[in-house]
Protein backbone atom coordinates (compact mmCIF):
# COMPACT_ATOMS: atom_id res chain seq x y z
CA UNK A 1 0.00 0.00 0.00
CA UNK A 2 1.34 3.44 -0.91
CA UNK A 3 2.24 6.01 1.71
CA UNK A 4 -0.80 8.07 2.59
CA UNK A 5 -3.32 5.52 1.28
CA UNK A 6 -6.24 5.11 3.64
CA UNK A 7 -7.61 1.57 4.08
CA UNK A 8 -11.30 0.81 4.31
CA UNK A 9 -11.37 0.62 8.13
CA UNK A 10 -9.26 3.77 8.58
CA UNK A 11 -10.15 7.41 8.64
CA UNK A 12 -8.28 10.69 8.77
CA UNK A 13 -8.98 12.93 11.71
CA UNK A 14 -10.37 16.26 10.55
CA UNK A 15 -10.34 18.09 13.89
CA UNK A 16 -6.63 18.95 13.84
CA UNK A 17 -6.40 22.52 12.48
CA UNK A 18 -2.91 23.66 11.41
CA UNK A 19 -1.51 20.14 12.01
CA UNK A 20 -0.64 17.21 9.81
CA UNK A 21 -3.40 14.67 9.29
CA UNK A 22 -3.36 11.61 11.49
CA UNK A 23 -4.77 8.27 10.35
CA UNK A 24 -6.76 6.28 12.88
CA UNK A 25 -7.76 2.61 12.64
CA UNK A 26 -10.97 1.15 13.99
CA UNK A 27 -10.23 -1.31 16.81
CA UNK A 28 -13.79 -2.07 17.91
CA UNK A 29 -17.17 -0.38 17.88
CA UNK A 30 -16.56 3.29 18.78
CA UNK A 31 -12.89 2.60 19.54
CA UNK A 32 -10.21 4.05 17.28
CA UNK A 33 -6.42 4.03 17.57
CA UNK A 34 -3.81 6.10 15.71
CA UNK A 35 -2.32 3.90 13.00
CA UNK A 36 1.30 4.73 13.89
CA UNK A 37 0.71 3.44 17.45
CA UNK A 38 -0.83 0.25 16.06
CA UNK A 39 2.18 -0.30 13.77
CA UNK A 40 4.62 0.23 16.68
CA UNK A 41 2.69 -2.10 18.99
CA UNK A 42 2.56 -4.85 16.35
CA UNK A 43 6.35 -4.70 16.03
CA UNK A 44 7.46 -4.06 19.64
CA UNK A 45 4.49 -4.56 21.97
CA UNK A 46 2.48 -2.05 24.02
CA UNK A 47 3.67 1.52 24.34
CA UNK A 48 4.36 2.28 28.04
CA UNK A 49 2.56 5.14 29.75
CA UNK A 50 4.50 8.39 29.40
CA UNK A 51 5.88 7.50 25.96
CA UNK A 52 4.85 8.45 22.45
CA UNK A 53 5.85 7.59 18.90
CA UNK A 54 7.34 10.19 16.59
CA UNK A 55 7.71 10.20 12.82
CA UNK A 56 11.42 10.45 12.00
CA UNK A 57 10.84 12.11 8.63
CA UNK A 58 8.03 14.34 9.91
CA UNK A 59 5.53 12.72 7.52
CA UNK A 60 2.53 11.59 9.56
CA UNK A 61 1.37 9.41 6.66
CA UNK A 62 4.55 7.30 6.49
CA UNK A 63 3.78 4.33 8.76
CA UNK A 64 6.95 2.35 8.04
CA UNK A 65 8.39 0.93 11.27
CA UNK A 66 11.78 2.35 10.22
CA UNK A 67 10.16 5.81 10.27
CA UNK A 68 8.90 5.54 13.86
CA UNK A 69 10.75 6.11 17.13
CA UNK A 70 9.63 5.92 20.76
CA UNK A 71 10.40 8.85 23.06
CA UNK A 72 9.29 9.93 26.52
CA UNK A 73 6.89 12.82 26.95
CA UNK A 74 9.75 14.90 28.41
CA UNK A 75 12.00 14.15 25.43
CA UNK A 76 9.18 15.01 23.03
CA UNK A 77 8.64 18.33 24.82
CA UNK A 78 12.35 19.16 24.54
CA UNK A 79 12.36 18.17 20.86
CA UNK A 80 9.48 20.55 20.17
CA UNK A 81 10.90 23.41 22.24
CA UNK A 82 14.35 23.14 20.63
CA UNK A 83 13.01 22.44 17.10
CA UNK A 84 14.79 19.08 16.91
CA UNK A 85 12.25 17.40 14.61
CA UNK A 86 13.24 17.53 10.95
CA UNK A 87 12.19 16.09 7.61
CA UNK A 88 15.58 14.31 7.56
CA UNK A 89 15.49 11.05 9.54
CA UNK A 90 19.14 11.30 10.63
CA UNK A 91 18.68 14.84 11.92
CA UNK A 92 15.59 13.77 13.90
CA UNK A 93 17.48 10.76 15.33
CA UNK A 94 20.25 13.13 16.43
CA UNK A 95 17.57 15.40 17.91
CA UNK A 96 16.21 12.46 19.91
CA UNK A 97 19.66 11.72 21.31
CA UNK A 98 20.19 15.39 22.19
CA UNK A 99 16.75 15.51 23.86
CA UNK A 100 17.63 12.39 25.88
CA UNK A 101 20.87 14.01 27.01
CA UNK A 102 19.13 17.25 27.98
CA UNK A 103 16.36 15.34 29.78
CA UNK A 104 18.87 13.26 31.75
CA UNK A 105 20.88 16.37 32.63
CA UNK A 106 17.70 18.04 33.90
CA UNK A 107 16.83 14.96 36.01
CA UNK A 108 20.30 14.90 37.59
CA UNK A 109 20.14 18.63 38.41
CA UNK A 110 16.70 18.21 40.01
CA UNK A 111 17.93 15.27 42.11
CA UNK A 112 20.99 17.24 43.20
CA UNK A 113 18.88 20.27 44.23
CA UNK A 114 16.46 18.01 46.09
CA UNK A 115 19.30 16.36 48.01
CA UNK A 116 20.79 19.76 48.93
CA UNK A 117 17.47 20.81 50.48
CA UNK A 118 17.21 17.67 52.59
Amino acid sequence: MAIGTVKRNETRSKDRPNRAPIVVVKQAERKWKPNHRRVWEEAYGPIPKGYKTVFLDGNSLNFSITNLALVTDAEFLIMNEKHLISSDKQVTRSGIELARLLSKTHQIKRRKRKNERS
